[in-house]
């Protein structure tokens, strides 16, 4: 942090984590300060953690700003519009976009979906805890569209892939 480059951490107080919060919520933006505070308490957990402080200062520090959450849907015609989209894209966001649609799961659960949790004879995808934004396990049913497209990506990966997107990798998939 700017602010802070030239200071010890042990020297930072509750009052300049709040005078650096206030900074994004005066100037409009009351998510980017939520996400600043956030960011600041990890960061200082980690140095209570090492025994580089003895509290937290932000942990008296109130969230800046309530946030509302999102309900907004993709309508007919904008879906429409991003499928038709996705035949330009490179055939791995393609499809990791497409099992998003198909599934309605979060991006990075799909991001990190395993062969081993996922069962195309049965049509179910396990998602593990640890991969589970509310950490809590859950089995989902696949949509004969979600199973067409895993199975096509399982018979083109090679049989030791454990991802079934691997990272940095080129998708083998060929077509929607």
């Amino acid at each position: 942090m700017p602010a802070w480059r030239h200071r010890l951490v042990k020297d930072i107080a509750r009052v300049d984590v709040r005078e650096l919060i206030d900074q994004p919520l005066k100037a409009g933006h009351p998510v980017e300060a939520n996400r600043l505070r956030a960011l600041l308490s990890k960061l200082f957990a980690f140095a209570v953690s090492i025994d580089w402080l003895e509290v937290n200062p932000v942990s008296h520090v109130s969230k800046p700003a309530a946030e509302t959450t999102r309900d907004r849907v993709l309508g007919d015609e904008e879906l429409r519009i991003l499928w038709k989209g996705l035949e330009a894209k490179p055939p791995l966001l393609r499809a990791q976009t497409q099992l998003r649609l198909f599934t309605a799961q979060r991006g990075g659960e799909v991001s990190n979906a395993r062969w081993a949790d996922i069962d195309l004879d049965k049509g179910w995808w396990t998602i593990p805890a640890a991969d589970a934004k509310n950490k809590l396990a859950h089995r989902l049913p696949l949509n004969r569209h979600a199973k067409a497209l895993l199975q096509n990506l399982r018979s083109a990966a090679p049989r030791d892939q454990v991802m079934v997107f691997e990272g940095g990798r080129s998708c083998p998939l060929r077509g929607p």
